[in-house]
């Protein structure tokens, strides 16, 4: 996937959560879980690949 792509999906299903924690009656695991996804869209963003393909 690339940088784009991981950055589409990170903005869709934090916005999701964020929408859902508006409703919520306890918002605070929804708001860890949006966190949670654009730290793990920096870390997968930032790494190098660990494979280079030859094709």
């Amino acid at each position: 996937m690339t940088w784009f792509g991981k950055f589409l999906a990170a903005t869709l299903v934090s916005f999701f959560l964020m929408i859902g924690a508006l409703g919520s009656t306890h918002p605070t695991p929804l708001i860890l879980l949006a966190i949670l996804v654009w730290v793990i869209f920096v870390l997968t963003a930032s790494s190098k690949p660990r494979r280079k393909r030859m094709y």
